[in-house]
């Protein structure tokens, strides 16, 4: 049944610890054991949430909602919002009142019990570093030695076209463990070029088809083939202008989208506070538009590998008028959460 208010749950409980009797001292430790040949079918499963968050660089709106006012809100919006994981975009190295906002949205974020996969900078010159990953150590942890478990790439150099002069950006990724069944996943944490130009749409285009071969040579390189994956962020596609987007080429490229999912919730509203009603607020309208079918969204969360979304939120706190609820609003994007069911594989 379709749900559309606001609606806020976790359900691993049971789930996960009916999947736990499944795993292996080996599995425990670290080291995955070859599947058997009377292995189902269909493997065991375990449900994970995952969420992808723009969250708006320091300069955003020209400093009107300034990193300061915002950063709190963005860690309160992840902690009620409490993935297992989490992918940040716009989150780089811009200076910050002696730091940088990456490594103050890293403070922050910890303080509500999240840890980096990985704070090393592996992105080439000139590349942004702005897309990241996040972890609950209560729930999952880094999968093998540091330098083979996360990295950061050019979106660029896995494009295989050329940029011109669209800023390249980076992508992070990390091998991840639920630690209840011992499954392990890869995700991923990308952020699109978002100019509306023809040969923007074509570096998209290519770069989400880099992405889906960069992981297929990256689990292959391991050993760890047809181990689930989980691609989050910011593409800067949506259907209606780009039926044949970045999207799409996932899709094509065997990635399913969690707005599949059997339940969504706010569907209705748009991952980007962006719209042609609200444009004049530049994305802080005082309450989020509400379609009359489903929204448009630019954020996505898709899988593969025998990845089932179960369900989807646009996750949105609003007070009783209907208005964002501003001790939550971190961004011009919502965040967006999905729980997803995963083949507990072993690798």
């Amino acid at each position: 049944m379709l749900k559309t208010g606001i609606h806020d749950t976790d359900e691993r409980g049971m789930v996960r610890r009916s999947f736990a009797i499944a795993t292996t001292t080996a599995v425990a430790a670290g080291v995955l054991v070859a599947p058997s040949h009377s292995q189902p079918l269909d493997p065991p499963r375990v449900q994970i949430t995952v969420a992808t968050y723009n969250v708006c660089k320091v300069s955003c709106m020209g400093g009107r909602f300034s990193w300061a006012k915002r950063r709190k809100a963005i860690a309160r919006t992840v902690a009620a919002a409490h993935p297992d994981v989490l992918a940040v975009q716009e989150a780089p190295t811009l200076p910050w009142r002696g730091t940088t906002q990456w490594a103050d949205l890293t403070r922050v974020l910890s303080r509500r019990g999240y840890r980096p996969t990985s704070t090393r900078d592996g992105c080439s010159a000139g590349c942004t570093r702005g897309a990241h990953l996040y972890f609950d150590p209560g729930r999952v942890r880094l999968f093998g030695t540091s330098r083979r478990a996360t990295g950061m790439e050019s979106q660029r150099r896995l494009s295989g076209t050329a940029w011109g002069g669209i800023q390249d950006r980076n992508l992070s990724w990390a091998y991840l463990q639920d630690i209840a069944s011992g499954g392990v996943f890869l995700a991923v944490s990308l952020h699109l070029p978002n100019e509306k130009t023809q040969r923007a749409e074509v570096v998209r285009r290519s770069t989400a088809a880099g992405v889906a071969s960069f992981v297929q040579r990256l689990n292959a390189g391991r050993g760890l083939s047809g181990i689930p994956v989980i691609v989050m962020g910011d593409l800067n596609s949506y259907a209606s202008r780009q039926p044949k987007g970045a999207q799409q080429v996932f899709q094509e490229a065997g990635f399913v989208d969690a707005f599949d999912a059997p339940e969504r919730i706010n569907g209705r509203y748009p991952t980007a506070n962006y719209t042609p009603a609200t444009r004049h607020w530049h994305g802080f309208p005082p309450s989020p538009f509400r379609y009359s079918g489903w929204a448009s969204r630019i954020d996505y969360v898709l899988a593969a590998n025998g990845v089932r979304p179960r369900s989807y939120e646009v996750f949105l706190k609003l007070r009783a008028d209907g208005r964002f609820d501003n001790r939550f609003r971190g961004s011009d994007h919502n965040l967006v959460r999905a729980r997803l069911s995963i083949p507990v594989v072993a690798g």
